[in-house]
């Protein structure tokens, strides 16, 4: 077997490592309760909608740039498209999911330019102001979708959708000169400065290509659960965190597998991890604890990566001056 086999094989081993560990894990505390068949593929089809949030603040996050607000934005397009697909039917949901994120994640990545708040403090805010928005619409009723409008959160539409988000995410990282831009200021500021890169900028463009991919996580969103109604107290926060963590462990197998499918792996591997602590039947506060250590886990180990670009790019720069 030539070396170019085995190191493919063992990337495809490493990618795959976590969701078998947690598969193996759960099994053996939960085996009456998980680890069915139909079980996965219900795991499967509640990952998509994370994914599609995940991949779309993850060129935020490489950047150090968070976004807070992505799920507040999924609940207000989702509550103005639910209405707008009773008048227009699936074409309206499409429309309105895609035009609503991408203004409100457009209207966000201002507020953050040109204030120049912290992204966390920004984010929070304008979360706030959006499930605000989200009670006041048409009295802030709940509003059910028709069966029609609903195509696209089934069987076989719902992947179908992935697969095109996925193809469209793997171009814009990969093959855009955004993802250039993001990809070097993520391996640390002074040397995106000394490129002519203007980090602020790309920060801005991040929240633009946001606003797409949580356009059609709102569609899926919508799609998939059927109904859709206001949330309050910062409750469009649990729409955020599970992409997030997502992204943090995408990140780190993507060394292995690339960030498209790491972060499809770390989410998915998150929705067994909830769906395992359901078979074992913990409550809901423990498992609301179990998700804040891991969100601080997450948080530490963000900092930890941060804390290394920022040494990498200093050292960089000393080696550069050093050379001159």
């Amino acid at each position: 077997m030539g070396e170019i086999a085995k190191k493919r094989i063992m990337q495809v081993v490493m990618s795959l490592a976590l969701p078998v560990l947690i598969y193996i894990v759960f099994l053996i505390l939960a085996p009456d309760n998980f680890g069915r068949p139909f079980g996965i593929y219900v795991s499967l089809m509640q990952s998509v909608t994370p994914t599609l949030i995940g991949w779309g603040i993850c060129l935020n996050l490489l950047v150090g740039a968070w976004d807070f607000s992505a799920g507040a934005v999924v609940s207000l397009a989702a509550v103005l498209a639910a209405h707008a697909s009773l008048s227009y039917g699936l074409p309206g949901l499409i429309i309105t999911c895609l035009i609503s994120a991408f203004v409100l994640e457009l209207l966000t990545g201002t507020v953050f330019t040109v204030l120049r708040i912290p992204s966390i403090i920004t984010t929070i805010g304008m979360m706030l102001i959006y499930e605000s928005f989200t009670q006041l619409y048409r009295g802030g009723s709940n509003v059910t979708i028709t069966k029609e409008a609903a195509l696209l959160g089934t069987f076989p539409w719902i992947f179908i959708v992935l697969g095109i988000a996925a193809l469209l995410f793997y171009t814009i990282y990969e093959h855009s000169k955004i993802g250039y831009d993001v990809r070097s200021v993520g391996n640390g500021v002074n040397v995106a400065k000394n490129i002519g890169i203007n980090p602020r900028r790309v920060k801005f463009l991040t929240f633009v290509v946001a606003g797409l991919f949580i356009g059609i996580a709102t569609i899926i969103h919508l799609s998939y659960g059927g109904t859709v109604g206001p949330k309050a107290n910062m409750d469009t926060l649990t729409l955020t965190f599970t992409p997030i963590m997502g992204v943090v462990l995408g990140i780190a197998i993507s060394r292995y597998c690339g960030l498209t499918l790491g972060v499809f792996i770390g989410e998915f591997s998150l929705n067994m991890i909830t769906s395992g602590l359901v078979a074992m039947r913990l409550s809901g506060n423990m498992q609301k604890i179990i998700t804040g250590v891991a969100l601080m886990i997450v948080l530490i180990l963000t900092s930890v990566r941060e804390s290394r670009a920022a040494e990498q790019s200093t050292v960089k720069q000393k080696t550069r001056k050093s050379q001159i």
